[in-house]
């Protein structure tokens, strides 16, 4: 066999080798992904009131009557003023935990006293990227302005994870999304 073709013949099997490769690197990498969901409705989440932070002491809570809402309490003492409850909606309490009503403001949390407005998202929607963050199998977080828009919603492959402790409210699409799995506060 002459000397360039077995030349050829090493770089081709070089280029097949290179190329299996990284196929394995990149199907490795994209099936140790997981999907978190961003949003949620905790009570205990600032963003999700009007002025952003958690209710103290001295507030009065307003869950607005214009939607129905679903609050998700922590497992621990909320202690606030008052509290204003829409028509609809649910607040939750896990067992560990319980909702204080003080108009004395015993507790001295530097509590200004103030109407505290929820405001959380109505619906987040399954197909928004930002309703999304990316994991590794490590549990490190990606950064989101890393991964493409496309890329941050859930895929036939990828890992769902609603988070322990949260509670959600979304719009799924009108058409069937398939997962590789889904966790929902820990059950899979």
């Amino acid at each position: 066999m002459p000397a360039n073709n077995k030349r050829a013949i090493r770089i081709m099997s070089l280029y097949v080798n290179i190329l299996i490769f990284l196929g394995v690197v990149a199907a490795s990498y994209s099936l140790d992904r997981v999907k978190l969901w961003q949003g949620n409705t905790n009570f205990h989440n600032p963003i999700n009131w009007n002025p952003p932070h958690v209710p103290c002491s001295a507030s009065r809570v307003i869950l607005p009557s214009d939607r129905k809402l679903v609050v998700m309490m922590a497992p621990e003492t909320t202690v606030i003023r008052e509290i204003v409850l829409p028509m609809n909606g649910e607040i939750i309490l896990p067992s560990d935990g319980a909702i204080i009503l003080d108009d004395k403001f015993s507790r001295n949390d530097n509590c200004k006293k103030e109407d505290v407005v929820y405001v959380g998202k109505k619906l987040s929607s399954w197909l928004d990227p930002n309703s999304w963050a990316t994991r590794d199998n490590q549990a490190k977080d990606i950064t989101v302005s890393a991964v493409p828009h496309a890329e941050r919603i859930p895929c036939a492959h990828d890992k769902v994870v609603f988070p322990q402790g949260k509670s959600f409210r979304l719009l799924l699409p009108e058409v069937e999304v398939a997962v590789g799995s889904l966790s929902i506060l820990g059950e899979i």
